[in-house]
């Protein structure tokens, strides 16, 4: 089975039957087929009804004005870290912005601070990243937040469990992607990291300067 809108592979399924009865293997086939897709469409159905859209009109408008810069470090991603605080504010249970202000985090971290404040920022990126998968386990960037941060403690199975479920929920994410590049290097699987950048550069030729 194919999805028509992403072209990605969803289920597939090899069935050995001996052919005394076309009609009764049918039967049997049609049955496995229902049973095995129930479960596949019910549980994509509970991660969609997950997602939650803000209460507030202002907190949504502060979350766009901080994706607008996302990924981009400097005083640009301060910026975008004031608007996400600002969206939190407004609507506490708002996951998309607490995935916001995780990255903001995590961009200010690679800046080369000193280790103390690296391990700090390293943490409000983490306990950022938690909250949104608290209040949303199908954001995916919030998925690719928390990589981060479990790479950089060397738990590496987290970290790829993780970025894996990023890429599953949204594989036609550029972000998404650029991130799996480096993690993926960083994890010694670089051929997976060279697939993941190319798609991204695919999707978006020219990406503003980020992680």
């Amino acid at each position: 089975m194919i999805d028509a809108g992403t072209g990605n592979h969803l289920w597939s399924e090899r069935y050995d039957r001996e052919f005394q009865d076309i009609f009764a293997v049918q039967d049997d086939v049609t049955r496995s087929i229902v049973g095995a897709l129930t479960v596949g469409l019910e549980d994509e159905a509970l991660e969609r009804a997950k997602l939650k859209r803000p209460e507030s009109l202002q907190a949504y408008e502060h979350w766009l004005r901080g994706k607008r810069s996302i990924w981009i470090a400097g005083s640009t991603n301060l910026e975008s870290r004031a608007h996400f605080e600002r969206a939190i504010a407004m609507d506490p249970g708002y996951s998309a912005a607490y995935s916001g202000l995780a990255i903001t985090y995590l961009l200010e971290s690679v800046e080369f601070p000193l280790p103390a404040e690296f391990r700090s920022l390293c943490d409000k990126a983490f306990e950022s990243a938690q909250r949104a998968l608290s209040l949303d386990g199908a954001d995916y960037e919030a998925h690719v937040a928390i990589a981060w941060p479990y790479l950089y403690r060397k738990e590496y199975d987290q970290a790829k469990k993780h970025l894996g479920r990023a890429i599953k929920l949204n594989p036609n994410n550029a972000d998404t992607l650029a991130n799996a590049t480096l993690i993926f290097a960083f994890l010694g699987e670089p051929e997976e990291g060279i697939k993941c950048g190319e798609s991204a550069l695919q999707l978006n030729p020219r990406p503003p300067t980020g992680i």
